[in-house]
């Protein structure tokens, strides 16, 4: 008998399923709004990459959302200012798989061969899994436009997949048109306002995402003007919106780090205040990356510290 509840019970996840039509829903809404320019660019761009799910989806019957924790090692850059220390942290879950386990590559194994074991194909799905998994039930809403999934909160990492089994839902037999909001929600406004760029607002439920700090500081282009002077804990992404939510504070956990020491001429070289650094020393600053899983990460990180310093500790604190 193909028991996925069971399966994900005694792999720690949480999943859901439902007919495929879900997804072709899900995908549907989505080209209404990239039809009607409410996507921005990188929207658009991801969009266009979901286009093959018709060609995925294919004699496909049934659609498939795995959630697992995504809190893992906060990674901490210590840097050496004159001597006087300075901390920089990369919240959890924005890593390589260098140096943890390949999260999706577990997951994709794990629910592949049960599939196929009982006789039925499987293919991994990319699309709007935020917008699948609230039809099919596995998570609702929050005002900042984030899933919450039970016993995990919004600090999720979504898998999809589509399988030729026809698998009775898991939840919601019926129509859900997946913009399902948690209750509290409607009576707080947390999130709105500790967003430090205004991304949350009250003109429409979806996020304002070319406001969005996560969204200017995850790119290698100059940062717009609003993001310069915005302080935050973090030098990539944007956590405040989920750090104050009343669901999440049993979920965050930034006590497990890995750190690395950046000495004065590394820190220097970092802060771009050494323009004739030596091979080596820029070697061994990318090497500290890569150790701490932040190898994608190289082309703005550098530009995120320093305005990172600047924000917190003035134009002068590292001369």
């Amino acid at each position: 008998m193909l028991d996925l509840a069971k399966w994900a019970v005694v792999n720690n996840y949480k999943v859901a399923w439902g007919n495929i039509k879900h997804l072709n829903d899900a995908n549907r809404e989505f080209e209404i709004r990239y039809l009607s320019n409410e996507l921005n660019e990188l929207q658009r761009t991801i969009f266009k990459r979901w286009s093959f799910n018709k060609a995925t989806a294919k004699d496909m019957k049934t659609v498939i959302v795995v959630a697992a924790s995504a809190s893992r090692k906060t990674r901490k850059l210590i840097l050496n200012c004159n001597g006087m220390e300075i901390v920089a942290l990369m919240p959890p879950f924005y890593n390589d798989d260098t140096v943890e386990t390949d999260f999706d590559g577990e997951i994709d194994s794990k629910l592949t061969v049960f599939l196929r074991n009982h006789g039925y194909n499987v293919n991994r799905l990319s699309g709007p899994l935020k917008n699948v998994s609230a039809r099919l039930g596995l998570g609702k809403y929050g005002r900042n436009n984030l899933l919450y999934v039970e016993g995990l909160g919004s600090y999720t990492r979504l898998l999809g997949f589509v399988t030729d089994a026809k698998l009775t839902p898991s939840l919601f037999p019926g129509n859900n048109d997946g913009v399902i909001i948690m209750e509290s929600c409607k009576t707080c406004n947390l999130c709105k306002i500790n967003c430090p760029t205004n991304a949350i607002g009250d003109d429409r439920f979806q996020l304002h995402v070319d406001n969005c700090l996560a969204y200017a500081n995850e790119k290698a282009d100059e940062w717009p003007v609003f993001v310069q002077n915005v302080r935050q804990q973090y030098l990539v992404g944007c956590l405040n919106c989920q750090h104050v939510c009343p669901h999440n504070k049993s979920f965050i956990d930034i006590g497990s780090t890995i750190s690395e020491q950046f000495n004065k001429d590394e820190t220097d070289f970092i802060l771009g205040q050494n323009r004739y650094t030596s091979i080596e020393l820029q070697k061994s600053v990318y090497e500290k990356f890569n150790k701490m899983g932040l190898s994608r990460y190289k082309e703005y990180i550098l530009r995120n510290i320093q305005n990172y310093i600047k924000n917190y500790y003035g134009d002068n604190a590292c001369l």
